[in-house]
């Protein structure tokens, strides 16, 4: 039975977004023709959206769901930074409303990073910009995002096979969330590639955001499967290794393809 304090409250919370969304506050769903009792049709699930309104509030509400311009995304990568393995745990018990979902935020900030990682290959960061290294430069700034998502379901395949009582689902939040950290402190490392070696400031730098990667995937480990710290740091040797290895020779095979011309046809 609804209490009347609690209807009141919910005739109020609909009544204010239908202020402030140009809504009529009582009217039936465009779809099927429900009467409406909030954002979202309870019998067939379509939004209730108003379209009858100025251009730029078009603009800025698809804006604002994809770049979680409201504060959810900066909420998100604040936590994701500081508190490794609680974003995972968060949504995998269903808690997601205030954060930004996993695969949106990777995304986002792998959009960002591999724009920085192409950009600096043809700034001749990691390696010298001639005729010979085309082929690295269309690796780096073409193949590797691509490459890089392919590998998420691989890296997520690993987690499985050590830690086999979870659902791979699972796995596959937790590596999206890893992956996008990692992007995050490789985006300080990679800017002073080659500055490093005549300073001992920018490599002091560039090892702390390397010993933050290792850190990070340890402790988020341990805290989204809550196993010990002996396991813990086994499995994530493990991981690290394995993944390294498969990096490794899938770069190497993707710079040997578009060499040969064929890479474009695989991905």
């Amino acid at each position: 039975m609804v209490r009347p304090r609690e209807w009141i409250g919910a005739r109020v919370q609909l009544n204010v977004f239908a202020y402030t969304n140009n809504m009529p506050i009582t009217e039936n769903c465009k779809n099927c023709d429900t009467p409406m009792q909030g954002s979202f049709c309870h019998n067939c699930g379509q939004k209730r959206v108003n379209f009858q309104r100025p251009l730029t509030s078009l603009i800025a509400e698809p804006l604002r769901d994809t770049f979680d311009v409201d504060g959810r995304l900066a909420r998100t990568l604040v936590t994701l930074i500081t508190r490794p393995g609680v974003l995972t745990q968060s949504y995998l018990a269903g808690r997601r409303q205030y954060f930004t979902p996993p695969l949106r935020l990777y995304l986002v900030v792998s959009l960002l990073f591999f724009i920085l990682v192409a950009w600096l290959a043809r700034q001749g960061i990691f390696f010298e910009v001639t005729a010979n290294t085309t082929d690295e430069i269309q690796v780096l700034s073409e193949q590797l995002p691509k490459m890089m998502f392919l590998c998420l379901p691989l890296f997520a395949l690993l987690l499985k096979l050590l830690y086999f009582q979870h659902y791979y689902f699972d796995h596959l939040v937790h590596a999206l969330h890893l992956h996008t950290a990692a992007y995050l402190a490789l985006a300080v490392m990679l800017p002073f590639e080659r500055l490093a070696e005549e300073s001992l400031l920018l490599l002091a730098t560039q090892l702390f955001a390397f010993g933050y990667m290792v850190i990070y995937l340890l402790i988020s480990q341990r805290s989204v499967y809550q196993s010990g710290w002996t396991i813990t740091l086994a499995k994530t040797a493990a991981i690290f290794f394995a993944y390294s290895i498969l990096l490794g020779v899938l770069i190497e095979t993707a710079s040997s393809l578009e060499a040969a011309g064929g890479i474009s046809n695989l991905l």
